[in-house]
């Protein structure tokens, strides 16, 4: 079996849903990748891509990479005759790991999905900020790139996919119900961990008496920072041998003290990442999601890359509440009152932290090391049998 996709760009999305799984693919098949430069937006143009299609069994997307998204729905066949034409012996493989419908506005896929202008209110400046404004503003830089009428036609040119895709996979159950919508052959392969990389065996510890509360965030996790900042200012404030690491571009505007927040940047490299976790010292993770629709359809990947390692986590029930078990592979909290109170029994209860931690390894080795989950990926393709 041959399967052609695009090269896929540098992000979270695209390593755990496109080259995480093609390289276990390509041990047992041929995989041919598309130059993502060589775009085209007709169908007269694209002798290129027809040339890789026609020699393909499997054609697989990522719904986020939007130059694939114009190319394969010039080229995706609606009827028997473009069959003919384009080979009907090729077969639609399309990712969706995120629901691109109410995306919010703080996630930088808004880009992209956002169909309202949107602004805040900044509580130091006490103005109002254009966050999001149709071709004016974009991430509050002045820009073009904003544009809710494109916006309209990615999210239609997406569903077109969807519906004449002969496979749509996704991250979890509430997702494959929101997409089977638009297609009926909808299948799960969770976001798998590869453990090679995430190595627990590596993890190391600082013994200079902190206690580190670590938390793996990009810009999209604000209104989760909105939601838990006071409970984790106080938190630290009344334990001043408590450091926050945090992972991410940048920090957080907060009242902690300099001296009790450690930072890590951001950073493509997979197994650069996964390093900087390993060697941060982390007691325990905070994995919150606020109580937005978004978030509901998100996928528990902190979770797997912290317990991956043996760190326990203080998980939100927003989404996380239908994956793990709790006070087994993770503490789950409901309210701020619950944060706080989960914060000071795994800093006081080193047994308890130690078994949660090892608990969510086992789960997670179990059911989403890389090698169990490649075995899905695998059936796809093999489902995918070469139409006549």
């Amino acid at each position: 079996m041959k399967l052609t996709m695009f090269f896929p760009r540098p992000s979270g999305a695209a390593l755990y849903r496109l080259i995480q799984p093609l390289k276990q693919i390509q041990k047992h098949h041929h995989v041919s990748l598309l130059d993502p430069e060589r775009h085209v937006t007709k169908k007269e143009d694209a002798s290129y891509f027809a040339f890789n299609i026609l020699g393909s069994d499997i054609m697989f997307v990522g719904y986020t990479d939007l130059i694939a998204n114009e190319v394969y729905d010039c080229l995706m066949p609606v009827n028997d005759v473009e069959r003919k034409e384009l080979g009907h012996k090729v077969n639609w493989w399309v990712d969706c790991d995120d629901s691109i419908f109410g995306i919010s506005p703080y996630n930088i896929g808004y880009k992209d999905w956002g169909l309202m202008n949107f602004r805040i209110i900044m509580p130091s400046e006490k103005e109002i900020k254009w966050l999001w404004k149709d071709k004016e503003y974009c991430e509050g830089v002045p820009s073009k790139d904003f544009s809710i009428s494109r916006n309209k036609q990615n999210v239609k040119r997406i569903i077109k996919l969807f519906k004449k895709a002969n496979v749509v996979t996704t991250t979890t159950e509430a997702m494959r119900k929101q997409l089977l919508k638009y297609n009926k052959n909808v299948v799960v392969t969770p976001n798998a961990i590869d453990m090679t990389i995430f190595n627990a065996s590596k993890r190391q510890r600082k013994l200079d008496g902190y206690f580190r509360i670590g938390w793996t965030f990009s810009p999209s996790h604000f209104p989760d920072w909105f939601d838990i900042r006071k409970t984790l200012e106080k938190f630290m404030a009344d334990n001043k041998d408590c450091k926050l690491v945090m992972f991410s571009q940048e920090k957080f505007g907060s009242d902690i003290p300099d001296d009790q927040i450690e930072h890590y940047g951001w950073t493509n490299s997979h197994n650069e990442y996964a390093n900087n976790m390993l060697e941060s010292g982390v007691d325990v993770a905070i994995c919150p999601l606020s109580d937005h629709k978004f978030n509901y359809f998100k996928s528990p990947l902190k979770w797997l890359e912290w317990g991956s390692i043996k760190i326990p986590s203080i998980v939100s029930k927003v989404m996380y509440n239908n994956h793990v078990k709790h006070r087994t592979d993770a503490l789950v909290y409901k309210t701020q009152a619950d944060l706080y109170n989960q914060l000071t029994e795994l800093k006081n209860n080193a047994e308890l932290t130690k078994t949660i931690g090892e608990n969510a390894y086992n789960r997670i080795k179990c059911e989403y090391d890389i090698e169990v989950v490649k075995d899905k990926y695998l059936q796809i393709i093999n489902d995918l049998k070469t139409e006549v």
